[in-house]
Protein backbone atom coordinates (compact mmCIF):
# COMPACT_ATOMS: atom_id res chain seq x y z
CA UNK A 1 0.00 0.00 0.00
CA UNK A 2 1.46 3.89 -1.21
CA UNK A 3 0.20 6.60 0.97
CA UNK A 4 -0.11 9.53 -1.29
CA UNK A 5 -0.59 13.01 -0.20
CA UNK A 6 -2.05 15.42 -1.72
CA UNK A 7 -0.34 18.60 -0.98
CA UNK A 8 2.95 17.83 0.83
CA UNK A 9 4.41 20.77 1.30
CA UNK A 10 1.52 22.20 3.39
CA UNK A 11 0.99 22.89 6.61
CA UNK A 12 -0.48 19.14 7.58
CA UNK A 13 1.30 17.49 4.54
CA UNK A 14 4.27 17.80 5.51
CA UNK A 15 4.09 16.79 8.63
CA UNK A 16 2.23 13.68 7.36
CA UNK A 17 5.03 12.53 5.01
CA UNK A 18 7.27 12.38 7.62
CA UNK A 19 5.82 10.32 9.97
CA UNK A 20 4.44 8.10 7.41
CA UNK A 21 7.80 7.07 6.70
CA UNK A 22 7.08 4.18 9.25
CA UNK A 23 3.96 2.94 7.51
CA UNK A 24 5.26 2.05 4.38
CA UNK A 25 5.88 3.79 0.76
CA UNK A 26 5.13 7.65 0.66
CA UNK A 27 4.55 9.56 -2.37
CA UNK A 28 4.43 13.53 -1.70
CA UNK A 29 2.53 15.59 -4.39
CA UNK A 30 2.98 19.38 -5.15
CA UNK A 31 2.51 22.05 -7.31
CA UNK A 32 6.17 23.19 -6.57
CA UNK A 33 7.80 19.96 -5.35
CA UNK A 34 10.76 19.89 -3.68
CA UNK A 35 12.87 16.34 -3.09
CA UNK A 36 11.73 13.19 -4.10
CA UNK A 37 8.12 14.87 -4.67
CA UNK A 38 5.96 14.55 -7.84
CA UNK A 39 4.74 17.74 -9.64
CA UNK A 40 0.77 17.66 -9.29
CA UNK A 41 -1.53 20.17 -8.53
CA UNK A 42 -5.51 19.83 -8.27
CA UNK A 43 -6.62 20.97 -11.81
CA UNK A 44 -3.70 18.86 -13.69
CA UNK A 45 -4.41 15.46 -14.94
CA UNK A 46 -4.67 12.92 -12.09
CA UNK A 47 -3.42 9.95 -14.56
CA UNK A 48 0.02 11.08 -14.06
CA UNK A 49 -0.18 10.15 -10.61
CA UNK A 50 1.14 6.36 -9.64
CA UNK A 51 -1.68 5.42 -7.79
CA UNK A 52 -3.22 1.39 -7.73
CA UNK A 53 -6.09 0.18 -6.33
CA UNK A 54 -5.56 -0.42 -2.81
CA UNK A 55 -3.60 2.86 -2.04
CA UNK A 56 -4.60 5.44 0.23
CA UNK A 57 -4.80 9.24 -0.85
CA UNK A 58 -4.70 11.84 1.28
CA UNK A 59 -6.01 14.99 -0.03
CA UNK A 60 -4.65 17.74 2.10
CA UNK A 61 -4.32 19.94 -0.53
CA UNK A 62 -6.89 22.98 -0.83
CA UNK A 63 -7.88 26.72 -1.14
CA UNK A 64 -8.21 26.94 2.79
CA UNK A 65 -8.85 30.42 3.28
CA UNK A 66 -12.40 31.43 3.71
CA UNK A 67 -11.70 34.38 3.19
CA UNK A 68 -10.05 34.52 -0.46
CA UNK A 69 -12.94 31.40 -0.86
CA UNK A 70 -15.39 34.59 -0.40
CA UNK A 71 -13.35 37.16 -2.61
CA UNK A 72 -13.16 34.84 -5.46
CA UNK A 73 -16.03 32.39 -5.27
CA UNK A 74 -15.47 31.64 -9.00
CA UNK A 75 -11.69 30.59 -8.48
CA UNK A 76 -11.82 28.92 -5.54
CA UNK A 77 -14.46 26.45 -6.86
CA UNK A 78 -12.38 25.99 -9.37
CA UNK A 79 -9.80 24.08 -6.95
CA UNK A 80 -11.79 23.30 -4.12
CA UNK A 81 -15.10 21.64 -6.17
CA UNK A 82 -14.41 21.46 -9.66
CA UNK A 83 -10.52 19.89 -9.87
CA UNK A 84 -11.06 18.21 -6.74
CA UNK A 85 -14.05 16.19 -7.32
CA UNK A 86 -12.46 15.23 -10.72
CA UNK A 87 -9.35 13.87 -8.73
CA UNK A 88 -11.53 11.77 -5.96
CA UNK A 89 -13.39 10.32 -8.61
CA UNK A 90 -10.44 8.94 -10.71
CA UNK A 91 -9.13 7.72 -7.45
CA UNK A 92 -12.13 6.19 -6.12
CA UNK A 93 -12.53 4.82 -9.64
CA UNK A 94 -9.10 2.62 -9.60
CA UNK A 95 -9.85 1.31 -6.39
CA UNK A 96 -7.82 3.50 -4.41
CA UNK A 97 -8.88 5.02 -1.06
CA UNK A 98 -9.75 8.76 -0.53
CA UNK A 99 -9.38 10.59 2.84
CA UNK A 100 -11.02 14.42 2.20
CA UNK A 101 -9.58 17.01 4.35
CA UNK A 102 -12.96 18.84 5.56
CA UNK A 103 -13.57 21.73 7.87
CA UNK A 104 -15.93 21.83 11.53
CA UNK A 105 -17.57 24.77 9.57
CA UNK A 106 -19.49 22.88 7.54
CA UNK A 107 -21.89 22.86 10.55
CA UNK A 108 -22.25 26.51 10.61
CA UNK A 109 -23.98 28.40 14.08
CA UNK A 110 -25.09 25.11 15.48
CA UNK A 111 -26.03 25.67 19.39
CA UNK A 112 -24.84 23.32 21.40
CA UNK A 113 -22.76 20.21 20.36
CA UNK A 114 -22.17 18.79 16.98
CA UNK A 115 -21.17 15.12 16.33
CA UNK A 116 -20.94 13.22 13.07
CA UNK A 117 -24.76 13.15 12.79
CA UNK A 118 -25.49 16.44 13.55
CA UNK A 119 -27.26 18.55 10.67
CA UNK A 120 -25.06 20.95 8.49
CA UNK A 121 -25.76 24.36 7.88
CA UNK A 122 -22.58 25.97 6.46
CA UNK A 123 -21.46 29.53 6.22
CA UNK A 124 -20.06 30.76 3.92
CA UNK A 125 -18.46 29.84 0.01
CA UNK A 126 -15.44 27.65 2.39
CA UNK A 127 -17.91 25.70 4.26
CA UNK A 128 -20.36 25.32 1.26
CA UNK A 129 -17.55 24.02 -0.91
CA UNK A 130 -16.34 21.41 1.90
CA UNK A 131 -20.12 20.09 2.41
CA UNK A 132 -20.56 19.70 -1.46
CA UNK A 133 -17.60 17.38 -1.76
CA UNK A 134 -18.02 15.35 0.83
CA UNK A 135 -22.03 14.91 -0.23
CA UNK A 136 -20.85 14.16 -3.83
CA UNK A 137 -18.67 10.99 -2.33
CA UNK A 138 -20.40 10.06 0.60
CA UNK A 139 -22.01 6.52 -0.08
CA UNK A 140 -19.16 5.10 -1.20
CA UNK A 141 -16.88 2.91 1.10
CA UNK A 142 -13.40 3.80 -0.25
CA UNK A 143 -13.82 7.84 0.50
CA UNK A 144 -13.96 9.42 4.12
CA UNK A 145 -14.21 12.72 5.01
CA UNK A 146 -12.03 14.37 8.24
CA UNK A 147 -14.26 17.23 9.80
CA UNK A 148 -11.16 19.31 11.29
CA UNK A 149 -10.80 21.81 13.85
CA UNK A 150 -8.35 24.73 13.72
CA UNK A 151 -4.94 22.58 14.07
CA UNK A 152 -2.42 23.38 16.27
CA UNK A 153 1.26 23.64 16.05
CA UNK A 154 4.58 26.05 16.39
CA UNK A 155 3.76 26.15 12.63
CA UNK A 156 0.37 27.67 12.45
CA UNK A 157 -0.52 30.61 11.10
CA UNK A 158 -1.66 31.92 14.46
CA UNK A 159 1.29 30.82 16.46
CA UNK A 160 3.63 32.09 14.02
CA UNK A 161 1.20 35.62 13.79
CA UNK A 162 2.12 35.31 18.28
CA UNK A 163 5.77 34.50 17.70
CA UNK A 164 6.17 37.86 15.35
CA UNK A 165 4.59 39.95 17.73
CA UNK A 166 6.50 38.56 20.77
CA UNK A 167 10.10 38.82 19.09
CA UNK A 168 9.41 42.84 17.63
CA UNK A 169 7.71 43.35 20.70
CA UNK A 170 3.74 44.67 19.26
CA UNK A 171 0.83 43.79 21.01
CA UNK A 172 -0.67 40.92 19.14
CA UNK A 173 -4.60 41.55 18.43
CA UNK A 174 -6.72 38.54 19.80
CA UNK A 175 -10.05 37.91 18.17
CA UNK A 176 -12.28 36.97 21.37
CA UNK A 177 -14.87 35.31 21.79
CA UNK A 178 -13.58 32.69 19.17
CA UNK A 179 -14.08 28.90 20.19
CA UNK A 180 -12.96 26.02 18.48
CA UNK A 181 -12.02 22.14 19.18
CA UNK A 182 -8.18 22.77 18.69
CA UNK A 183 -6.43 19.95 17.81
CA UNK A 184 -2.87 19.49 17.73
CA UNK A 185 -1.16 18.54 14.30
CA UNK A 186 0.54 15.20 15.23
CA UNK A 187 -2.61 13.92 16.89
CA UNK A 188 -4.28 14.84 13.17
CA UNK A 189 -1.44 13.02 11.19
CA UNK A 190 -1.52 9.66 13.81
CA UNK A 191 -5.29 9.85 13.37
CA UNK A 192 -5.00 9.91 9.86
CA UNK A 193 -2.26 7.09 9.57
CA UNK A 194 -4.39 4.93 11.73
CA UNK A 195 -7.58 5.22 9.40
CA UNK A 196 -5.00 4.10 6.21
CA UNK A 197 -3.98 1.19 8.52
CA UNK A 198 -7.82 0.06 10.09
CA UNK A 199 -9.90 1.51 7.49
CA UNK A 200 -12.44 -1.54 7.54
CA UNK A 201 -12.53 -1.59 11.44
CA UNK A 202 -13.70 2.35 10.75
CA UNK A 203 -17.26 1.86 8.38
CA UNK A 204 -18.09 5.99 9.27
CA UNK A 205 -17.19 7.83 6.32
CA UNK A 206 -17.39 11.59 8.36
CA UNK A 207 -15.29 12.05 11.34
CA UNK A 208 -14.83 14.87 13.75
CA UNK A 209 -11.27 15.35 13.97
CA UNK A 210 -11.06 18.22 17.55
CA UNK A 211 -9.23 18.11 20.48
CA UNK A 212 -10.51 17.32 24.18
CA UNK A 213 -11.89 20.62 25.24
CA UNK A 214 -13.06 24.05 23.91
CA UNK A 215 -10.78 26.62 23.93
CA UNK A 216 -11.42 30.09 23.33
CA UNK A 217 -8.73 32.46 21.37
CA UNK A 218 -7.88 34.30 24.07
CA UNK A 219 -7.45 31.08 26.43
CA UNK A 220 -5.04 29.52 24.04
CA UNK A 221 -2.91 33.17 24.42
CA UNK A 222 -2.93 32.47 27.59
CA UNK A 223 -1.31 28.79 27.62
CA UNK A 224 1.04 30.02 25.06
CA UNK A 225 1.85 32.99 26.97
CA UNK A 226 2.29 30.79 29.80
CA UNK A 227 4.20 28.03 28.63
CA UNK A 228 6.11 29.09 25.70
CA UNK A 229 6.04 33.17 25.39
CA UNK A 230 6.13 35.22 28.42
CA UNK A 231 6.86 38.32 26.87
CA UNK A 232 4.08 38.59 25.07
CA UNK A 233 1.50 41.35 25.19
CA UNK A 234 -1.90 40.89 23.45
CA UNK A 235 -5.29 42.70 23.66
CA UNK A 236 -8.78 40.66 22.95
CA UNK A 237 -10.75 42.54 20.55
CA UNK A 238 -13.43 42.39 18.70
CA UNK A 239 -13.07 41.08 14.69
CA UNK A 240 -13.94 43.22 11.67
CA UNK A 241 -17.76 43.42 11.70
CA UNK A 242 -17.93 41.10 8.22
CA UNK A 243 -15.68 38.42 9.78
CA UNK A 244 -18.58 35.87 11.08
CA UNK A 245 -20.14 36.02 8.35
CA UNK A 246 -17.72 34.13 6.57
CA UNK A 247 -17.08 31.25 9.78
CA UNK A 248 -19.00 30.52 12.85
CA UNK A 249 -18.11 32.16 15.80
CA UNK A 250 -17.98 29.18 17.99
CA UNK A 251 -18.31 25.09 16.82
CA UNK A 252 -18.29 22.53 19.90
CA UNK A 253 -17.65 19.46 18.05
CA UNK A 254 -17.76 15.92 18.86
CA UNK A 255 -16.35 12.95 17.91
CA UNK A 256 -16.01 9.42 20.07
CA UNK A 257 -14.67 7.97 16.60
CA UNK A 258 -11.17 10.12 16.11
CA UNK A 259 -10.63 9.26 19.83
CA UNK A 260 -10.60 5.61 19.05
CA UNK A 261 -8.44 6.10 16.20
CA UNK A 262 -6.28 7.11 18.47
CA UNK A 263 -6.35 4.85 21.18
CA UNK A 264 -6.14 7.35 23.29
CA UNK A 265 -7.53 11.06 24.14
CA UNK A 266 -5.74 13.45 21.97
CA UNK A 267 -3.27 16.16 23.44
CA UNK A 268 -4.36 19.78 25.21
CA UNK A 269 -2.79 22.33 24.78
CA UNK A 270 -0.37 22.51 27.28
CA UNK A 271 0.79 19.30 26.52
CA UNK A 272 0.90 19.87 22.77
CA UNK A 273 2.67 23.10 23.24
CA UNK A 274 5.55 20.95 25.73
CA UNK A 275 5.35 18.21 22.37
CA UNK A 276 6.06 20.67 20.00
CA UNK A 277 8.67 22.52 22.18
CA UNK A 278 10.16 18.97 22.67
CA UNK A 279 10.11 18.40 18.43
CA UNK A 280 12.05 21.63 17.06
CA UNK A 281 14.59 21.27 20.19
Amino acid sequence: MNIVVIGANGYVGRRLCIMAEDYGSVVGTSRKPTGNQLAYGLGDDARILPIQRGDVVVLTSAISSPDVCENDIAYARKINVVATEKLVAHCLSIGAKVVFFSSDTVYGNHHGWCDEKTPCQPIGAYAGMKYELEQRFVGDSNFKALRLSYIFSLEDSFTRYLYSCAAKGEVACVFSPFRRMMVYRDDVVRGVLALTKNWDRFPQQIINVGGPSSIDRSEFVCCVQRTLLPQLNYVNTEPPSDFFDKRPREILMSSSVFFKLLENEPLGMDEAIRKEIERVR
